[in-house]
């Protein structure tokens, strides 16, 4: 039995040797419990989070919330760090959005996503440089994942309140100086859904990835303290950088999916 949720139409999994599919058998040997929302699967709880649920794993609105309330006031003794204020949406199994009883997303504090095993959404730029090589950025070491570790060009979580379009054009200025784009040459190449195990706990990830042709005589210029160095990479030297264990999962599959071919997955992953 594979764990969902759905993919959307358009969406891909990431090319092998990525993974972008877990066993539920793994999780439920490592200890993790899967969790509802009205009825609908939606993650798979750690078990440092399982006592918040007070026996509950079937929960609705009201209960989500006091569920939030419950493990931001235990944080510290739940292990948990990093509180970032910033909620995403959550993702049933259809992997469509859930609206609550007023008509708006359900959404949570993003940092949860791990911990209770939810789809998190995000958005990365793959900008190409005319030589065909691609602008890669270093993650900050204070970065609260994966510290210096080297990135897509522009990568950041989809926030409930944006669509991809508009998360992708503010990412691009914080994290890379582009003050918007020219008509046209912003491309939504697709979808790319990663799930993998982390230490204890499940990240599965969809991955809105954008195309985008840079001039030549650009390169990044980051506007927050977020990027650390950003370099000109070929598509060769980011899978090499991922296996060694130097490139951000996610960003690696967000890169590779899209090249015509990687460990002999081809162009066939390309959604149409």
């Amino acid at each position: 039995m594979i764990i969902g949720p759905a993919c959307l139409e358009g969406e891909c999994p990431s090319p092998t040797p990525l993974r972008s599919e877990i066993d539920s058998q793994q999780l439920i040997a490592a200890g993790l419990q899967p969790w509802s929302f009205r009825g609908e699967p939606v993650g798979w709880a750690t078990p440092k989070l399982l006592p918040f649920f007070q026996g509950q794993l079937d929960l609705d609105e009201s209960g989500l919330e006091s569920l939030e309330q419950r493990i931001r006031k235990g944080a510290s003794a739940a292990g948990l760090t990093g509180w970032r204020d910033e909620r995403q949406r959550l993702i049933g199994a259809s992997g469509q959005v859930i609206f609550g009883d007023h008509g708006r997303p359900v959404a949570l504090e993003r940092s949860l996503f791990r911990p209770l095993g939810l789809l998190a959404q995000s958005v990365q730029l793959n900008a190409r440089a005319p030589s065909g090589r691609y602008w890669v950025a270093r993650r900050s070491l204070q970065k609260a994942i994966d510290p210096g570790l080297w990135d897509s060009c522009v990568a950041g979580g989809l926030p409930s309140n944006e669509t991809p379009d508009q998360a992708i054009q503010r990412e691009a200025q914080e994290e890379a100086g582009i003050h918007g784009f020219a008509p046209e040459s912003l491309r939504l190449w697709g979808l790319v859904r990663v799930a993998r195990m982390v230490e204890d706990l499940l990240h599965i990830e969809r991955v809105w990835v954008y195309e985008w042709d840079a001039p030549s005589d650009w390169q990044p210029r980051p506007e927050d303290n977020e990027v650390m160095a950003v370099d000109c990479w070929s598509i060769a030297d980011v899978r090499a950088a991922w296996l060694e264990g130097r490139f951000n999962h996610e960003a690696a599959a967000g890169l590779l999916a899209p090249v015509s071919s990687i460990d002999g997955v081809a162009d066939s992953n390309r959604p149409a």
